[in-house]
């Protein structure tokens, strides 16, 4: 069939470019499913080795605050010994202290008998006038009543001096013992609030220290959990990748290799072959790279072998387009659909309809643009389809 006076439609005037286009495209989208799986592998690989850094930092920080907080709640132990040791001077100061009061309390009652003792001297020596004691020593009238009154009278005063030196000593004492009190109780009392003021701090720095080893737990926790899921989601990744490649295998052994099926593959639709390979384009420096079968729209599109779907999109020159990757470098394109029945990464069966015929990509008639190639060249797909 001389295709040489057929016009062409326009849109493959763009065939030339479109067919380098579509090359570049095929090689970026072989195994799309793997591809992914293993892209999303890899992300996933790289958040576990982060994860797993971050994570050991965080038990770093939390064995030094682990350490820190034993160093704060011995610290405190000790505060707490040094509490009760304090407890004990303090109940043995308190009792000297009230053994000191009692004293105290005694002195004071010796100091007030003293004190009444030597008033009633006073008054024993205030009521002889001196007058009397004169007339007496002058008039020598009775030299023993003179003598023993002499003797009174320095009795009374020793007796008086001695009184005074008692209250006195009594004095200074009752003013020793509370001095003694003060100064016992000022040592209490300051060590007290050294003591308070050191637990005081130390507490604070133990709830702070619990504080953030509890906060580093919790940040440990959250990390586990998220390595956790990190790791299933590595094993669910590693599961789908296998899934694939074991299923892509079992096809390989159950199905006949496509080179092997070469002159016996079904057509992918019903009509006639408007345009044929290698017919010359009216520009006469290109030429038919495929096929193009005339049918009426709507009419079902099947794959000629089974395979993997690697391209299910629009493209110019194309319109909708479905390209199958059927094994051994062997490639079918099925252009200018109305719709689409695959998706990208689909299997697909001999025979499975993928598609409906129409006129997209800017076609003047409705048809099916249907094109072989292996390892990246084009194809009569005549010689592989078999004889009407």
């Amino acid at each position: 069939m001389d295709c040489s006076r057929y016009r062409l439609p326009r849109p493959y005037s763009f065939l030339p470019f479109i067919s380098l286009l579509l090359i570049i495209v095929l090689s970026s989208l072989v195994n799309p499913a793997v591809a992914s799986l293993t892209k999303d592998l890899e992300k996933n690989q790289s958040q576990i080795k982060r994860l797993e850094s971050t994570l050991k930092n965080t038990q770093a920080n939390y064995s030094q605050a682990e350490q820190q907080l034993q160093r704060a709640e011995l610290a405190l132990q000790d505060v707490h010994i040094k509490v009760n040791h304090l407890k004990s001077q303090h109940d043995a100061l308190s009792k000297k202290a009230d053994t000191l009061n009692t004293e105290v309390e005694h002195l004071n009652q010796r100091k007030a008998q003293q004190r009444d003792a030597l008033a009633t001297e006073l008054k024993l020596l205030y009521q002889l006038p001196e007058e009397d004691v004169v007339k007496l020593i002058l008039n020598q009238q009775d030299l023993s009543e003179q003598v023993r009154f002499s003797h009174y009278h320095k009795a009374l005063q020793r007796s008086r001096l001695d009184t005074l030196a008692q209250y006195q000593a009594t004095l200074d004492e009752v003013d020793l013992k509370l001095k003694q009190l003060a100064r016992i109780q000022a040592d209490v009392d300051a060590a007290q609030s050294d003591l308070a003021q050191t637990q005081t701090r130390l507490k604070t720095l133990q709830q702070k220290r619990q504080q953030a080893l509890s906060a580093l737990k919790k940040e440990k926790r959250q990390q586990t959990q998220q390595l956790k899921h990190l790791n299933n989601e590595r094993q669910t990744l590693l599961t789908l990748i296998a899934d694939w490649e074991a299923k892509q295998a079992s096809l390989s052994a159950s199905k006949t290799p496509i080179t092997q099926a070469k002159g016996k593959l079904d057509w992918p639709t019903s009509g006639r072959v408007k345009y044929a390979f290698g017919g010359k384009h009216p520009t006469g420096d290109r030429h038919w790279k495929g096929i193009f079968i005339k049918a009426k729209p709507g009419t079902p599109v099947h794959a000629v072998h089974g395979g993997e779907v690697i391209f299910a999109n629009w493209l110019r020159g194309y319109g909708l387009l479905c390209i199958i990757e059927h094994g051994q470098g062997v490639l079918s394109l099925y252009g200018h659909n109305a719709s689409l029945a695959v998706k990208l990464g689909d299997t697909i069966a001999a025979g499975q309809q993928i598609a409906t015929i129409g006129q997209s990509g800017g076609q003047d008639h409705a048809g099916l643009y249907f094109e072989i190639r292996q390892k990246g060249q084009p194809k009569d797909p005549i010689t592989w389809l078999s004889k009407r």
